[in-house]
């Protein structure tokens, strides 16, 4: 399961790209191009924008500023495209081919070239509409960017939308004529990005693994990054707890600015580059320790005060009431060209001028980076300190101080102990690389026996092995033995769902019998009772305590959470008895307490819940977008109809089998196929897809994947299939007393009854998700109640339903359900005359339908109805809302005669 990153403080940016997409399916394209300095976020502006216009075609060139031949980028862009020759003219063609070096001939006409890319884009987007993209266009050959300027500025009647990403403090000095790409563009219509605000910038460090780092570093940090998105996204933390920097994944352009830094701090003296050093490594940007430090140096005062102007005037460092750095890069710059032996001297100046009143952790730290070799004062200093640590810094913090500590101590036990407890804690931290590298260096040392039950439960973690935690459980008494339950069930949502089911472990029926000898009411006590006895198969036990546990959980909101499991399976349990706003409010609970503990092991599980969460509830279009295949991303794309990439992510995930994830890979692939088959009408498919995840389901998945399977297996002709998974699940669901349950159970036994009983059935149902809140499940009840009455003959009453359940499901974004809602309506009539789509288009509507469908312009179809181009792109653009579609090309198979 994978992360995801919040694209922060863009709302508006973002607008403006859509809106250029949307004109550009409608015939009315363009160009933008996206200004800004290095690291701001224009790539990830334009790929946010794009997410929601899958329906476009997708080119893209880029320049390298290393290009010699003209034209580089233009073969780049136009060489995969070649497969479509006949889209041009003869002329035309000759012209391309003589570019490629396919045709002799002289050299190209410039603007014959850029004539014949522009007709080249427009021609590709005859059948399906175009978006170009071009990153660092400001690094373009001089002749590709007169050429994509050309064809940029002759986009207006066309389907294509062009975006170029242009750094402007990159564009060199110089002419048109001297082939200065910004110039060239200077022209086009731009979107200029400036840094974030401190609040939204605050933000978007919520959702990195420093997110936990002390308050005061952060606040430095924000400063110093000035609002740019990628200098706080890759703000590097050398010398404090937290995640190391790793510069060999740093973008090129860091790279270049870091050795820049590096190469404005060598040129001054000795002096001032100290005053740099010991600036960068007081982390907290507080002035008093550094001027102590640097009084206690062997600096004269008269060569100090030059020393410090020196520093200042290089433009990489300001001191006054706060340090602060030109970027985060200086800083980091800065420490790493010092020689190790200074940096000790100055972490080593830094412990004696920290306060007594700014806690044990920072005079401490400061000694360790002091220590030349091991140091067991100071590492008892370290590990006394971990607690603080994390609580400034949360769990990296924490692990920071416990591996330092290990690295200082002299006793090979000890030592071995304190990396395992390092290894254990960044684990929770969601370091899992660097947590096994510390492991298997605890295990290989003289560990103690006493030790070794939790080492493994580390590597159970690490591995992701239900089973293996499960065993552990088995080996250990009281809350240890419901933490491990808790982490194979943690463990079990994330992982190997598909292979041996957990509930065949040997150990869960002695797990079961001891949980219920032990009495306790501590939140997780319960709450590992509960999803044993689930395990066990007795799920009338199991609802009541999953309820028990969940409310526990709810009153306590400062539970402890060793783990950071706690609150997010709780979650899941509220999700399990149908619970909507326990669920919810668990959820929001964790993800709160989690970033700011920095336990983001625990966050992509999370996440993922989160965006099923927001599904529920008719929120296609969340604020978080996810950065990677996970479970929330495909379900998500299969919600909206995005055929396209639910294959493509489906792929990927299903490609990951030999993982340990495997299963839970399969099984989101299955849930959203599941969710699109049944939107598409693909009964059967749908059927097995959510026949395969609903088997050995873990907890919280229940709700979501029952109506998808009794939905498929009674529109595939196998109720008996249907009234078996209703046997098995709707007794628990019952029990919990719900609006969700009761809605769901009235919307799939709706499925299968007679008709007389049906009727209310679904009335009910739609009744009850519609009080709920859970919008999207509303819609389609809707949806299905619409097609009984039209099965039945009921077309009025149908239409009625079958309408209110397209706009729904159009406005929430679920575009594969809506066009099924429209499908439906254009059967009520047989398909002949104008009440082909009763309620749908007026006859306007429906006559400038038929002219597009047949393949006319807007212009065309204007001269044809007498009417002007802007009332036909009006009616077309309610034709595209009321029909769910996006493009011309899907009105062209449509039956409007």
């Amino acid at each position: 399961m994978t992360q995801t990153m919040r694209l922060t403080g863009r709302a508006d940016e973002i607008t403006a790209i859509r809106e250029l997409l949307h004109a550009a399916t409608g015939g009315h394209g363009g160009a933008l191009v996206v200004r800004g300095p290095a690291g701001i976020g224009k790539t990830a502006l334009i790929g946010a924008a794009l997410k929601s216009h899958t329906d476009l075609r997708r080119v893209s060139t880029a320049g390298t500023g290393a290009d010699t031949e003209p034209y580089a980028a233009v073969r780049r862009l136009c060489m995969p495209l070649l497969d479509k020759p006949t889209l041009l003219p003869e002329a035309f063609r000759g012209q391309l081919n003589m570019l490629f070096g396919t045709q002799p001939g002289t050299d190209p006409d410039p603007f014959a070239v850029g004539l014949t890319v522009q007709r080249f884009l427009v021609a590709l987007a005859h059948t399906r509409g175009v978006v170009v993209v071009v990153e660092d266009a400001h690094a373009l050959d001089p002749a590709s960017a007169q050429v994509l300027a050309f064809a940029a500025r002759r986009l207006r009647s066309s389907r294509v939308a062009m975006l170029l990403a242009l750094r402007d403090d990159a564009a060199p000095a110089g002419s048109v004529d001297g082939g200065d790409a910004a110039l060239i563009m200077r022209e086009l219509p731009g979107l200029t990005l400036s840094g974030l605000a401190d609040s939204d910038a605050r933000s978007l460090l919520d959702t990195t693994p420093w997110a936990a780092i002390d308050p005061a570093v952060r606040e430095r940090v924000v400063a110093e990054a000035r609002g740019n998105p990628a200098a706080l996204l890759t703000a590097p933390f050398d010398n404090q707890p937290g995640q190391p920097v790793t510069v060999s994944r740093e973008p090129a352009w860091a790279t270049r600015a870091r050795q820049r830094y590096a190469a404005i701090a060598g040129a001054l003296s000795t002096a001032a580059r100290t005053v740099l050093l010991v600036a960068a490594a007081e982390r907290f940007g507080d002035p008093l320790p550094v001027w102590r430090a640097l009084g206690n140096l062997d600096i004269s005062p008269p060569e100090l005060t030059t020393a410090v102007t020196d520093a200042e005037q290089s433009g990489l460092v300001s001191i006054g009431a706060q340090v602060r750095f030109v970027h985060p890069l200086a800083r980091s710059a800065v420490y790493h060209a010092a020689p190790p032996s200074l940096r000790r001297e100055v972490h080593g100046r830094l412990a004696d001028a920290v306060g007594a009143d700014a806690g044990p952790d920072r005079a401490s730290w400061h000694r360790s980076l002091a220590a030349s070799g091991p140091d067991d004062r100071t590492a008892d200093e370290l590990e006394a300190a971990v607690e603080t640590a994390g609580q400034r810094g949360g769990l990296p913090a924490a692990a920071s101080f416990l591996e330092s500590a290990a690295l200082l101590t002299t006793d090979a036990s000890q030592r071995a102990v304190r990396t395992l407890a390092a290894a254990d804690t960044w684990e929770r931290a969601g370091e899992p690389e660097h947590a096994l590298a510390l492991l298997g260096r605890a295990e290989r040392a003289p560990l103690p026996e006493e030790h070794r039950t939790r080492a493994q439960s580390v590597r159970g973690r690490l591995r992701r092995e239900p089973h293996l935690l499960l065993t552990v459980a088995a080996t250990v008494q009281g809350a240890s033995a419901s933490e491990a339950v808790l982490d194979a069930h943690a463990a079990w949502v994330q992982t190997d769902g598909y292979g041996t089911p957990l509930a065949e472990h040997p150990a869960v029926a002695g797990l079961c019998r001891a949980m219920h000898a032990r009495v306790s009411n501590r939140p997780g006590d319960l709450l590992a009772r509960a999803l044993i006895d689930r395990l066990a198969g007795d799920r009338e036990t199991a609802a009541a305590e999953l309820d028990r546990a969940a409310a526990a959980v709810r009153e306590h909101p400062r539970t402890e959470d060793s783990r950071g499991h706690l609150l997010w399976l709780a979650a899941a349990a509220a999700a399990e008895r149908w619970d909507d706003d326990g669920w919810r409010l668990l959820l929001d609970r964790h993800l709160t307490l989690a970033r700011a503990g920095g336990a983001h092991a625990s966050l992509p599980p999370a996440l993922s819940m989160q965006a099923l969460a927001d599904i529920e509830a008719g929120v296609l279009h969340p604020s978080v977008e996810p950065a990677g295949p996970s479970y929330g991303e495909i379900v998500l794309a299969a919600w909206r109809g995005e055929g396209r990439r639910v294959r493509a992510i489906g792929a990927q995930l299903r490609g990951y089998g030999t993982d340990r994830a495997g299963g839970a890979f399969h099984r989101a692939a299955d849930h959203a196929g599941a969710v699109l088959d049944n939107a598409t009408g693909a009964y059967s498919s749908a059927l097995d897809a959510a026949g395969r995840a609903l088997a050995d389901v873990p907890p919280g998945l229940t709700a979501l994947l029952l109506p998808e399977y009794v939905e498929a297996a009674v529109y595939a002709g196998r109720p008996e299939l249907a009234v078996a998974a209703l046997d098995r699940h709707l007794p628990a669901a019952d029990a919990s007393r719900t609006a969700w349950a009761a809605g769901t159970a009235a919307a799939c036994t709706a499925l299968l009854a007679v008709a007389v009983e049906a009727e209310p059935l679904h009335r009910r149902a739609i009744a009850l998700l519609d009080r709920v809140g859970l919008g999207i499940r509303h819609a389609r009840a809707r949806l299905r109640f619409g097609e009984w009455l039209a099965d039945r003959g009921r077309a009025a009453e149908a239409a009625v339903e079958l309408a209110a359940a397209r706009d729904d499901l159009a406005a929430a974004g679920a575009r594969a359900f809506a066009r099924r809602a429209a499908r439906a309506l254009s059967r009520l009539s047989g398909g002949h005359g104008d009440n082909r789509l009763p309620d749908v288009l007026t006859r306007q509507e429906l006559l400038v339908a038929r002219q597009v469908a047949g393949g006319l312009t807007t212009r065309e179809v204007a001269a044809a109805l007498y009417v002007s181009p802007r009332t036909v792109d009006t009616h077309l653009r309610n034709v595209f809302r009321k029909l769910n579609i996006t493009s011309r090309r899907e009105l062209y198979g449509m039956e409007l005669a």
